[in-house]
């Protein structure tokens, strides 16, 4: 839902629209031919570009890092936890969190 209202603010439904279409192609045919693990690579790569822009570092590889690593350890966060980064990353915003927290490193995120 997030990357439709995004598509939509920033004029990207069309582009949207065809990753959605590529990815179901993707999907459908790699099942058919069975190549599972390549459907298992495809979307942990997918989930790494996904994620990176709930890292709002000011630097891209420490977006693309930040994601990797989360996305690496996702099997052994207990559900608690992914849903607090869900709501309080995604929906709030990483910056607002370690203000609440006491840390304000306005300096490395994007303003």
């Amino acid at each position: 839902m997030t990357d439709l209202i995004h598509a939509q603010e920033n004029k990207l439904v069309d582009r949207l629209n065809v990753i959605y279409l590529l990815s179901i192609i993707g999907g459908v045919s790699s099942t058919l031919l069975n190549h599972h693990e390549l459907l298992d690579i495809l979307f942990i790569i997918s989930s790494v570009v996904h994620f990176k822009n709930d890292f709002p570092f000011k630097n891209k590889y420490l977006q693309m890092i930040s994601s990797s690593v989360f996305i690496s350890q996702l099997g052994h966060i207990n559900l608690t936890w992914f849903f607090a980064y869900m709501f309080q990353i995604t929906i709030c915003g990483l910056e607002t969190l370690l203000i609440n927290i006491g840390l304000n490193l306005s300096h490395i995120f994007l303003v």
